[in-house]
């Protein structure tokens, strides 16, 4: 793959690597509270930053899985799911994301909190969403979710349940009172909110670009 590349060509993808750990490695030291960037100005925000993740990779010896950003697919595939018109496996991967957005949200806030995974497990395993969304974001310090927004997911949770449960067929929409087509640009919009949320709630809207 990189064998016809020109000397210049194989350092700026080096510098292009470098800059994406590096960003990994930040944001989540940001997320776990172990790189505190508030009040600092975008050039020593940066230079923290770097020597953040110079120290991680020296004492760690290496990078890990969980300092790396994996792509999501699950948006990708519900999106192309609705496009292909198969509704119900539409709906089961969209609850899906928002069952993971949500639970990574909690993840990371009682890391940072000292709290270690048998903690996040039982945290996970003992409540709903409901009550992960309202009293315990309170707990863990969270901004509170915007309830227009959590309306729009409960209703998605509903018919993912419905979907799984056999509660009618899978290919029937049976909600009068919004059409597919409406569902789903909502529910659009309150991704896209969630996920402003997290970038300026757990990553503090840090990027090393």
């Amino acid at each position: 793959m990189f064998e016809n590349l020109s000397e210049s060509e194989i350092i700026k993808v080096e510098e292009k690597l470098g800059r994406v750990l590096i960003n990994s490695i930040a944001r989540e030291g940001i997320a776990e509270g172990l790189l505190d960037l508030d009040g600092l100005g975008a050039n020593d925000a940066k230079r923290k930053a770097l020597d953040y993740a110079r120290d991680y990779v020296n004492n760690d010896g290496g990078i890990t899985h969980s300092v790396l950003e994996h792509k999501d697919t699950l948006l990708e595939e519900a999106r192309g799911y609705f496009k292909a018109e198969r509704i119900e496996l539409s709906i089961v991967l969209y609850g899906t994301w928002w069952e993971h957005w949500l639970n990574g949200i909690v993840k990371q806030r009682v890391t940072k909190q000292g709290l270690n995974e048998n903690d996040f497990k039982e945290i996970v395993r003992s409540l709903n969403n409901k009550a992960k969304t309202s009293w315990l974001f309170k707990l863990l310090n969270l901004s509170p979710l915007a309830p227009e927004h959590l309306k729009v997911m409960a209703l998605l949770t509903e018919k993912r349940n419905q979907f799984i449960h056999y509660k009618y067929p899978a290919n029937k929409w049976e909600d009068r009172e919004i059409l597919p087509n409406q569902f789903f640009e909502t529910l659009e919009k309150s991704i896209s909110y969630f996920e402003h949320y997290e970038e300026t709630n757990i990553y503090s809207s840090f990027s090393i670009e």
